[in-house]
């Protein structure tokens, strides 16, 4: 895995797939499977963006 070629330490920290991605992510963590969570959501990244602008539209209207 690139994360653990980067000095990482899987066995040390959660990881959290968001996304399309996610599933093809579900599919081949391996032995990293117990401590890594999946929202499969395939409008997740969109949903995150909408809730953004949200924000920063309410503190500019505000």
């Amino acid at each position: 895995m690139e994360l653990g070629e980067r000095g990482y330490g899987l066995d040390y920290i959660n990881l959290i797939y968001v996304g399309g991605g996610a599933l093809t992510a579900r599919d081949y963590a391996g032995k990293y499977r117990s401590h890594t969570a999946y929202d499969c959501d395939l409008c997740a990244n969109a949903k995150g963006y909408e809730s953004l602008a949200g924000q920063i539209i309410g503190k500019q209207v505000g």
